[in-house]
């Protein structure tokens, strides 16, 4: 078990939502649903169906406080919680009917690269709304644990051990499949990227 000096914010908040503190669990939500909700969408590709599977994980959050311990950062099991989740959700739309990109169409600015706040020529932004819409298809297609360790890995910031938790795998099989995303990712992005440090993934 974590001694008690060395509790994430996240193990402190979970231990007091198991004493009975609303507080605490209102705290959780405000600290980790748009990071959930951001995680879910790179992964499902459906903003409506990502802050719902949001919604889902801190129900099973709630629903574990009186047996919840510990034994690994907050943030691990609550993605754990969120993974299983997604993986079930991705495969059972599978089942129902191919899923379209179409549902990230145009409202929302891609995520996959760091902005660049300098002024850009209309003929840039042109390039890049392509280059970010090539990104998308490209993540997207990648073999579901590659994309789920990349989005893990990039964009939450979680280390190789992490990951690992979170995906029940060895910490080698995590860095094989990063190694792979990674490789997939520009391999398939010949001719629309001209690989620079800003725009590595």
């Amino acid at each position: 078990m974590t001694p008690e000096g060395s509790r994430d914010k996240g193990q402190e908040l979970m231990m007091k939502v198991q004493r009975g503190d609303e507080s605490a669990f209102e705290s959780l939500v405000e600290i980790y649903r748009q990071s959930i909700i951001q995680t879910a969408f790179r992964y499902i590709g459906d903003a409506s169906l990502a802050e719902d599977l949001a919604q889902e994980v801190f129900l099973r959050v709630y629903r574990a406080r009186a047996t919840y311990k510990p034994l690994a950062a907050f943030k691990t099991w609550v993605f754990r919680i969120l993974y299983n989740l997604v993986v079930n959700e991705a495969h059972a739309r599978k089942k129902r009917a191919a899923w379209s990109l179409e549902s990230l169409r145009g409202k929302e600015r891609s995520e996959f690269f760091i902005s660049d706040e300098r002024a850009i020529t209309p003929v840039e932004a042109m390039e890049e709304k392509e280059l970010h819409r090539k990104v998308r298809e490209t993540v997207f297609n990648l073999p579901e644990n590659q994309r789920m360790a990349l989005v893990l890995n990039k964009y939450e910031d979680l280390s190789y051990q992490q990951i690992a938790k979170v995906m029940d795998l060895s910490v080698e099989a995590v860095k094989s499949m990063l190694f792979r995303a990674r490789e997939n990712v520009r391999n398939r992005l010949v001719g629309y990227l001209k690989v620079e440090a800003s725009h590595e993934v």
